[in-house]
């Protein structure tokens, strides 16, 4: 079988992530598929050269470059014109593992992945929100409304809210966890004397990209309340780029309890978080929530939101907050601070998010797509 790959989601660094080791994992369970990847020319994140020369060099893989401009190309999936895709007859499916998109008058299999409705929600710290939302609406009543398009939701939280937004969803949809990186589920760690200094003293951490929904300042705000009442808390570590937005919140911050860094190198985080007191997950909205598993894989507890997605993910083993209430946040970060470390169980749980078992189950769909379709 041919398979075309929309693969300009594999350059976005956060919430494609998981699809890029899904997606090696995958092609390497199906030598015998052919894979063509189509991209429009654009600058590779430094961060992310090897995996495309281990992507691009495997035997069954193939790489094409649209004609047109990635502006031309981006203007054309904003009004969804899908003509800058030739398919025509010699693919048997077309798969845009990362976000919605649909070919029109292909005849094969369509796949697409959606991982929430952020944008609808008015949780997207974007430019243009409004104009976005706009384009999103129509978008998604489009592809909602598909009966040959296959979706990939990442939770059944992003499902069940998909059906509860749109009147009318034809599109068939499969709901797929999420794995997390390899290097989280092995024994290997750095040296981080040198932050271990900057921070001097033991600590609770959250990471990420620091935006308007990841509630950094009720975050603080609670952790400031919780330290006046036992002033013998952990630290709080605070690692991730800036939103614009944000910037002038984390500007005013001026307790030597709390601590931003920029954000780190994969081993650096890893290691931070098994150093850490617990992870504080405060997201307004999340459609899966990564770094609640990535916390439980190093046996670290987790207090996090208990909306959107956040509670399925975390499967009973995490401390549940309203994030829209400062004193429940405070009382979490208290009941985090007596939480024990290098849990077992926690551990467990975690290993069954892998890219492997992911890409496994996307195998298993794929197989199913073409013998109902025979």
């Amino acid at each position: 079988m041919k398979i075309a790959i929309s693969g300009d989601c594999l350059n976005v660094f956060t919430s494609a992530y998981p699809v890029r080791g899904m997606l090696l994992n995958l092609i390497k369970l199906r030598p015998q598929d052919s894979f063509v990847i189509f991209y429009t020319l654009r600058p590779i994140s430094p961060k992310l050269v090897s995996y495309y020369d281990e992507l691009h060099s495997l035997k069954n893989v193939e790489v094409k470059y649209f004609k047109n401009s990635r502006i031309i190309i981006g203007l054309k999936r904003f009004f969804l014109n899908s003509t800058y895709f030739n398919l025509g007859s010699e693919f048997d499916m077309f798969w845009n593992p990362s976000y919605l998109e649909y070919i029109n008058g292909f005849k094969g299999i369509q796949l697409s992945n959606i991982t929430d409705l952020s944008i609808l929600r008015g949780h997207a710290s974007i430019p243009h929100s409004k104009i976005w939302k706009f384009q999103n609406k129509i978008a998604k009543r489009f592809y909602f409304s598909r009966k040959n398009l296959n979706i990939v939701s990442i939770s059944k939280y992003t499902y069940d809210d998909i059906y509860e937004y749109f009147n009318v969803v034809r599109a068939p949809i499969t709901i797929i966890h999420n794995g997390i990186d390899d290097f989280w589920h092995n024994n290997d760690y750095i040296d981080i004397k040198d932050l271990k200094a900057q921070i001097n003293g033991s600590y609770f951490i959250w990471w990420g990209f620091i935006s308007r929904r990841k509630n950094i300042l009720s975050l603080i705000k609670a952790y400031i309340l919780a330290k006046k009442q036992n002033c013998r808390l952990p630290k709080l570590l605070l690692v991730g780029d800036v939103a614009e937005h944000m910037k002038t919140v984390l500007a005013n911050i001026h307790s030597p309890d709390i601590i931003h860094i920029p954000f780190q190198s994969n081993l650096v985080i890893k290691t931070l978080v098994k150093n850490s007191c617990g992870l504080i997950f405060p997201s307004y909205y999340e459609g899966f929530g990564l770094p609640i598993i990535e916390a439980f894989s190093q046996g670290i507890p987790v207090a996090c939101s208990n909306v959107t997605s956040l509670p399925e993910i975390a499967d009973g083993k995490a401390i549940l907050f309203n994030p829209y209430n400062v004193d429940e946040i405070c009382n979490a970060i208290n009941k985090l601070s007596k939480m024990p470390k290098n849990d077992n169980i926690l551990k467990q749980y975690a290993s069954k998010f892998t890219y492997k078992r992911m890409a496994e189950q996307y195998n298993c769909l794929i197989n199913n797509l073409f013998s109902n379709n025979l």
